[in-house]
């Protein structure tokens, strides 16, 4: 901005310089709020992910456990929503795996320890990085309020002088007139015209 953008004499430019700047933070800490709840919805798609990726690890690890021992492992598993059945698992040579969006994939058991594993490390992975994204677009909506703020309080303080400036103006021209018989009322007229322009 240059001087005269900030000339509080100025008042049109002045004025029209504050108002677009507080419209354009304004809308700055729209999108970065619109941003925030973004990543926030991806944070709790990672932290509700992250639980079944380990419960999945710890039952392929059960059934590698369990084979070779000719024991057999029994296990409770979902049919249907709200619907629980018990199965009997015994020297499991291949794991079927549930990728998701209707897919579901059989592996060996080594195998199947391997994908949920990468898949374990990338979803933490992507969560650090989603919680530093969210600290720094924190920071800057903190920023942009802080702008925002030191911005308007700038303008009413602008105002505020420049009201006070026009006062003490009144004031000196009403002792003068009180001073000088010559000073007439449409001169201080003009005169308190101008201050306010």
């Amino acid at each position: 901005m240059s001087n005269e953008t900030l000339d509080p004499i100025n008042g049109k430019v002045w004025l029209l310089a504050v108002n677009s700047s507080l419209a354009f933070l304004q809308e700055r800490l729209q999108q970065y709020e619109l941003v925030e709840m973004k990543l926030l919805a991806q944070q709790r798609d990672l932290q509700a992910k992250i639980p079944d990726i380990e419960k999945c690890l710890d039952i392929v690890a059960a059934l590698q456990a369990k084979k070779g021992t000719g024991e057999a492992l029994i296990a409770d598993f979902e049919v249907s929503e709200e619907i629980y059945s018990q199965a009997r698992i015994k020297d499991a040579e291949s794991v079927c795996l549930w990728l998701g969006a209707n897919v579901m994939l059989g592996y060996s058991c080594e195998e199947a320890n391997a994908l949920p594993r990468k898949n374990l490390e990338n979803a933490k992975v992507s969560l650090e990085v989603l919680v530093a994204d969210l600290q720094f677009l924190r920071d800057q909506v903190t920023t942009t309020q802080v702008t925002l703020t030191r911005v308007y309080n700038w303008d009413v303080h602008q105002r505020r002088s420049k009201q006070a400036l026009c006062f003490v103006f009144f004031l000196l021209l009403a002792c003068a007139r009180l001073k000088c018989d010559t000073w007439n009322a449409q001169r201080l007229n003009q005169a308190l015209v101008a201050a306010k322009a």
